[in-house]
Order: structure tokens, then sequence, then C-alpha cells
């Protein structure tokens, strides 16, 4: 499962239709819901969390950081990738 961000701001400039049908404003609450029925029905996601997008900043940073501890209490597997850009 791509969770990339928890950044909002950095979520509607780089997946601003991901959260649909929802809006990508709600995108903690979206991620925490899902995670919460694949708890309940015993399935481990792996999520992965992209590192240095462009533009990310300190509190983007800290955004992500806060919403990890937020779906702490969910099984996963977090994954963290580091941004490459596909043009060079």
């Amino acid at each position: 499962m791509g969770l990339e961000t928890g950044s909002r701001r950095l979520a509607k400039v780089i997946m601003p239709g991901k959260a649909a049908p929802f809006k990508i404003e709600d995108w903690w609450d979206v991620v925490e819901e899902a995670l919460g029925v694949m708890h309940d029905i015993k399935l481990i996601p792996a999520l992965t969390v992209i590192v240095g997008l462009p533009g990310e900043t300190e509190d983007d940073v800290m955004e992500t950081i806060e919403l990890l501890d937020r779906i702490r209490p969910y099984r996963s597997l977090v994954v963290p990738m580091f941004y490459v850009p596909m043009n060079t």
C-alpha cells in the first residue's frame, strides 16, 4: 500500500486523487480506517513511505512521523523508499 507521505500539503501536490472518493485533506483518516479494517481481518499490509520528496520540509517530515505514530497500533510493515526522479 503506498502511504507515500503523511504530509497533507505534499499529498495535495503529488497525489490529489489518491484518497478518492474521499478528500485528500482526510488522508490520515483514510489511512487509519483502511489499516483498521486490515487489522480486523488479520491482514498485514506493507506500507511504502517516500523519503526526500521534492519540496519536502521539516514540517512535512514531522507530519509523516506523526501519522506513523498514529498508526502504530495496527499491524503493518513500513518500508521507507528514497525519492528518485524518473527524468534523470
